[in-house]
């Protein structure tokens, strides 16, 4: 987890919904295994679309 993820709306939510999201069988340690695997790739997908045109927003709160 990065530290400025926290400060963005919404994401202590997401995180939460999408572990509950996922359905895996297994052992336990197998199931936490797979279960971060499938969130890294989640919050990878939501990191990219919260950072789309950062240097533009950026310049433009500057202006």
């Amino acid at each position: 987890m990065l530290k400025c993820w926290k400060d963005v709306p919404d994401y202590n939510l997401f995180v939460r919904d999408k572990w509950k999201s996922f359905q895996v069988d297994g052992w336990g340690e197998f199931v936490l295994k797979e279960k971060l695997k499938m969130i890294k790739v989640a919050l990878k997908e939501w990191h990219s679309a919260h950072t789309q045109n950062l240097p533009s927003r950026i310049e433009s709160l500057k202006d």
